[in-house]
């Protein structure tokens, strides 16, 4: 770089530069006798190195010439630009008193030294050049900030009333009557409208009531706001503050109410092209990532790269998504040569204005004289570019400038002074924070969902409630009731107000469309038409009343769903023209519902058992009329009819929150009625799968007492069960319309919401599906992507057998009691390709599987006995859900595996082992505490059939799989593990190294994979070129460096200096040199000789650097070492002497200090 700005100054001289000011020659515009060709006006469109000549030119040709008036010049210029130019200008308005400030302003913009290459021979530009230089970007937010500030009423300060101090010294009620007497809002204390007609979106932020918060009276309005009818949308953090728009995010209440300065620096934006763009950027070292603006990417034409990518914020809530990166160069615009290379994100926008209201910086001595990145970060402007941490360090320079506290500091970087910190001035929203901590996070792919099948991670056992869950939970909780007929009524809990703009239009497309298609199938409108007559006449919808079309509402798109029936789906996520949709607005809530394996394991516990299911479950639950506009529909019979406006009454299927609502009112009902039906409460909160009930108990009578509780409760709610089943007809009501009796002890398959289920029960099939699915993804298969032959074959005789698994056929009733004590086996095992677990109930004549899991093993290479632990982590894992699920009986538990290394591990303690093992290990003592584990053979072990798969076609007829071994059943312990202890004892094996090569090699090839010999040529010799002598000499001279090293004082005499040295082996006496003078001179023109001498010199001078600090190496000791001792050879320091010598001494005398260790002595050469 250095070479580059002397050959650019040399160059530099040789042009002769254009005359400009007072020497710029004037045009005549006087008759003379030659004829000239006319002149034409030079254009201008923007780029800086364009900018002299277009001065030179404009200013002899127009602004110079005295024929012209002000106002002609004004228009001259205005035709002469273009682009960026124009932009600049283009706010003055054309008269004659503004061709001054039109020419200033663009002169300020771009006489910018720093960016033209004559500055290579200039010195830095000064703070004022820079303030100048960039005092004309933003031109109107700078405007905007010269606006008059809002004055006082009460002091005629320069502020807003709220935040007088005056006014905040009275006491509420002084407030408020004085509020009164000069007949201001109460909502924004302004003097310009009365209360009814303010349109400010804020309100009291203590009570949420219609009136400032500094006019907040405590308890007294605050109890009004408990009020049931109160808005659903303050149910979103209703005492949290607002959150500013762009990428600014807060969830938090803060009383700091005085403004932040964030760091801002103005910079110069390059594409490859060499084009450029001042923008304004923001550095926030709490970003992971960096982004930028679409608008400053499409100003400078950036190639856009597909990158997917969420932006969260303070909350993890996600705030953006993008879609695109581009790469640029920023250069500083105090420094030539400073710059960096960025990689940003695409946003629509970046930030809001920085800072948010102008602020007086005069009152700051510590920052006057710097040389700032940003001259007017006092100024509110756009943001068009953020820079993250991942270039802070590369951006921060030493350098710190602090004043008192509570005023902003100033740190140096790349692109000059950057000010951030506080301030004593107030925010212009007190009740807006802005937050820029900012994470990227990748959005999911196929790949990614793909490696979840061999992730080493697994099951939640007790997932905890979110914080928008618990908010939703309590909500629930104090706004649902019942009316006086039992049924429910629920609020939508809406996380804000929805807006839906354009919603009507959508929906009404959307029906038309359906209308066509409903024409084009007349059985197909016939079914649709008597499903919505037949909604209306159950009142779970009405007509829209006219009254209420000017209340804010969602209308939502609706369509057909055929299966065994027609059922009309509502579709709530349909998105209006913001890019919206009603579920956006909608808490999903918490999980509530058990898993279908678990609701399937306790089914399968009783002798009697018998289903029903709830009729029309979502559309038993009334919507509260506050919240019934935004489930508005349209619809009509007949096509000739005008379009009508309908509203759902009840929890509608299709909207986010009708799962939660639902399965909360069953849970609500349970709770309510646990008293006086305890067996149905029960029933409702364990036995549920949505709206079906699946109910097993050991007799007969607990089964009717649980039939005759379930019903009771549920009527009571105005519901009504349906399509009963059972396999003793006792167990049927009698007034039901729909009865069946199944044998579930034979008919093996459970059809619960229209599908059949066998889970957890085929685990050797489906590893094998898995182990495909990874064996493509090693191989960089893509999608649409013919696999090999072997790969294809493997897969098509999968699939050929997959039919076979329809004649699988399980046993409902395992044989066993709900409240007897029962046994539990555990099987797991691993191979090279995955790991498995297998839990067996043993009841009083058979053995059942109930649960099994199948993992691939992970990419990364783990070895066996390590996946082996990874299968009993994962057996620890499936027992810990396997007995919270099971709840009722005693139950004694029994781990086995055929890895004795495993049993190893777990009879010791975690801090035994590393981390991996330890981790695992403690997580198993912890979920199965009082389990014994013990050693199985492989034989024996089902697990072992789920590790290597098993072929669909051969799992039906494996008695292994299905019942374990036979063993489980004739005696509670393995035979197999009488007198045997895993042995804890390492294998001793003797560690070899050997050199296998399959030809005589030559002593070149040795020296190249054994020898330090390439690695000191790159060090010392570089890329110099020297002949076969001169290498010789240097080798030879470097060896004889490295045998005059000292080892061992050769003599005990104390008179003797010398030291024993590898050159004493060779030669039989030390090595020695003549001293020869060193030299730094430039090597050109210095004889050959001389270069081997100086590479000798470098490699001494650092060979003896490193070998004095090798020598001094010591290790920690616990323990006082002995000392020096007179007599004692020691070498002594000295950095001046030449290759070969090194000075030697006798101790003679120690001078111990204070504390009688020695740190002086005397000594003889």
């Amino acid at each position: 770089m250095e070479k580059l700005s002397v050959w650019t100054a040399r160059a530099l001289d040789n042009i002769k530069p254009a005359q400009t000011g007072a020497a710029t020659p004037t045009v005549q515009f006087s008759t003379t006798a030659t004829s000239l060709p006319k002149l034409t006006l030079p254009k201008f469109s923007g780029l800086q190195h364009e900018w002299d000549t277009f001065k030179a030119l404009f200013t002899s040709m127009v602004k110079d010439a005295p024929t012209l008036t002000p106002t002609l010049k004004l228009q001259h210029l205005f035709a002469c630009v273009e682009g960026d130019a124009l932009r600049t200008i283009k706010s003055i308005e054309v008269t004659g008193d503004n061709f001054d400030v039109a020419w200033t302003a663009l002169s300020r913009r771009y006489e910018n030294k720093s960016v033209h290459p004559r500055s290579a021979k200039s010195s830095k530009p000064s703070n004022s050049n820079s303030s100048k230089f960039v005092s004309a970007h933003h031109t109107s937010n700078s405007d905007s900030s010269a606006r008059r500030q809002p004055r006082c009423l009460l002091c005629s300060g320069e502020h807003r009333l709220g935040a007088c101090a005056d006014f905040n010294g009275y006491s509420i009620e002084q407030r408020w009557k004085f509020v009164r007497e000069q007949g201001l809002c109460f909502n924004c204390l302004s003097k310009a409208h009365k209360g009814a007609d303010c349109t400010s979106a804020f309100k009291c932020r203590t009570c949420q009531q219609t009136h400032h918060t500094k006019l907040h009276r405590g308890s007294t309005t605050q109890d009004s706001a408990t009020s049931s009818n109160t808005d659903a949308s303050s149910l979103s953090n209703s005492t949290s503050t607002h959150v500013a728009t762009g990428a600014a995010v807060a969830s938090h209440t803060s009383t700091n109410e005085r403004a932040t300065i964030l760091g801002t620096a103005q910079v110069r934006a390059v594409n490859s092209r060499g084009e450029e763009l001042l923008v304004r950027a923001l550095i926030d070292p709490a970003s992971e990532g960096s982004f930028v603006t679409e608008h400053v990417a499409q100003m400078l034409a950036l190639p856009k790269k597909s990158t997917p990518l969420s932006v969260s914020g303070v909350g993890g809530q996600v705030s953006a998504k993008t879609k695109a990166s581009v790469s640029m160069t920023l250069y500083s615009t105090n420094s030539f040569n400073a710059s960096i290379s960025l990689t940003a994100a695409v946003l629509p926008k970046v930030s809001t204005l920085l800072p948010k209201r102008a602020i007086d910086d005069t009152r700051w001595p510590h920052l006057k004289g710097l040389a700032l990145a940003d001259p007017h970060y006092d100024t509110p402007a756009p943001v068009d570019c953020l820079i993250g941490a991942e270039l802070y360090p590369e951006i921060v320079k030493a350098g710190l400038r602090k004043g008192p506290i509570g005023s902003p500091m100033a740190y140096n970087s790349i692109f000059g002074w950057i000010v951030t910190g506080p301030t004593d001035i107030q925010r212009a929203h007190p009740d807006v924070i802005g937050s820029f901590k900012l994470t990227v996070v990748p959005m999911e792919s196929i790949s990614c969902e793909l490696r979840k099948f061999w992730e080493l991670e697994e099951m939640q056992l007790s997932p905890t409630l979110t914080p928008a869950e618990e908010q939703c939970e309590d909500y629930f909780h104090s706004t649902h009731r019942r009316d006086e007929t039992g049924r429910f009524v629920v609020r939508l809990p809406l996380t804000n107000t929805p807006e839906l703009p354009g919603s009507y239009v959508i929906a009404k497309q959307r029906f038309l469309s359906l209308e066509r298609r409903l024409a084009k199938s007349p059985e197909l409108g016939q079914q649709y038409n008597k499903f919505m007559q037949d909604y209306e006449d159950l009142h779970h919808m009405r007509k829209a009343s006219p009254a209420q079309s000017n209340v804010k509402t969602a209308y939502i798109p609706h369509h057909a769903v055929v299966g065994k029936k027609l059922r009309v789906v509502f579709n709530a996520s349909q998105e209006a023209n913001n890019g919206k949709s009603l579920n956006d607005f909608l808490h999903v809530g918490g999980k509530l519902q058990s898993d279908i394996s678990t609701i399937i394991l306790r089914w399968r516990l009783g002798r009697y058992a018998f289903t029903a299911d709830i009729v029309k479950m979502y559309r038993q639950i009334r919507i509260h009329d506050e919240d019934v506009p935004w489930q508005r529909i349209l619809w009509r019979k007949n096509p000739e009819d005008p379009i009508q406006e309908y509203e759902l009454l009840t929890v509608t299927y299709g909207t986010a929150c009708a799962p939660y609502l639902a399965l909360r009112v069953m849970h609500q009902l349970a709770i309510d009625k646990q008293a006086q039906h305890p067996i149905g409460s029960k029933i409702l909160q364990e036995n549920m799968y949505v709206d079906d009930a699946l109910v097993s108990c050991d007799s007969e009578i607990e089964a009717i007492q649980a039939r005759v509780d379930l019903t009771e409760i549920l009527r009571s709610a105005g519901m009504e069960l349906d399509k009963w089943a059972a396999n003793y007809v006792t167990l049927l009501p009698v007034d039901s319309p729909s009865l069946h009796i199944r044998n579930f002890d034979k008919d093996t398959d459970v059809s619960t919401l229209g599908l059949r289920w066998t889970p957890r029960w085929i685990a050797p099939v489906v590893v094998r599906a898995k182990m495909l699915l990874q064996h493509l993804w090693l191989h960089g298969h893509d999608w649409d992507q013919l696999a090999d032959a072997a790969t294809t074959e493997a897969w098509l005789d999968y699939r050929r057998q997959l039919p076979e698994l329809q004649a699988l056929r399980i046993p409902r009733w395992m044989g066993t009691k709900i409240n007897t004590p029962a046994m539990l086996h555990g099987f797991s095992d691993a191979s090279e390709r995955a790991y498995a677990a297998a839990i067996y109930l043993v009841g009083e004549n058979s053995v059942h599987l109930i649960a099994a899991k199948s993992k691939v093993a992970p990419i990364r290479s783990v070895s066996l006995p390590r996946l082996e632990l990874c299968g009993a982590t994962l057996l620890a894992r499936l027992l810990s859900k396997v007995v919270q699920d099971l709840k009722g009986p005693e139950l004694s538990i029994r781990c086995w595996t055929d890895s004795q290394v495993v049993l190893a591990w777990l009879r010791a303690p975690p801090c035994t082992w590393k981390v991996f093992v330890a981790n695992r290990v403690s997580e198993i003592h912890s979920l199965l505490p009082t389990a014994s584990w013990g050693h199985v053979t492989s034989k024996e072990n089902p697990a072992d059939v789920a590790s290597r798969g098993c072929p669909p076609g051969h799992i039906k007829n494996d008695l292994l799989w299905w019942h374990g071994p036979s063993w489980l059943l004739s005696s509670r312990t393995s035979p197999t593990t009488e007198g045997m202890e895993p042995s804890t004892e390492l294998e001793r094996r003797t560690e070899r190294r050997c050199f296998a090569t399959t030809k005589e090699d030559n002593i070149e090839t040795v020296l190249d994979r054994f020898s330090s010999l390439n690695r000191l040529v790159r060090r010392v010799i570089g890329e110099a070129k020297l002949t076969f002598e001169e290498f010789i000499t240097l080798t030879a001279q470097i060896e004889a460096c490295l045998n005059s090293r000292p080892i061992s004082p050769l003599s005990a005499d104390s008179q003797d200096v010398a030291a024993l040295t590898p050159g004493h082996f060779l030669i039989g006496t030390a090595l020695l040199a003549a001293p020869e003078p060193a030299t730094d001179e430039r090597l050109v023109g210095v004889p050959r000789w001389k270069i081997a001498t100086q590479m000798r010199n470098h490699f001494w001078r650092r060979w003896q650097r490193e070998v004095l600090n090798h020598m001094q190496v010591r290790q920690k000791w616990n323990i006082r070492q002995p000392g020096l001792l007179p007599g004692e050879l020691v070498l002594i320091t000295d950095d001046l002497q030449p290759p070969q010598r090194w000075p030697l001494a006798r101790v003679e005398q120690l001078h111990p200090g204070a504390d009688g260790l020695t740190r002086k002595k005397s000594k003889k050469k």
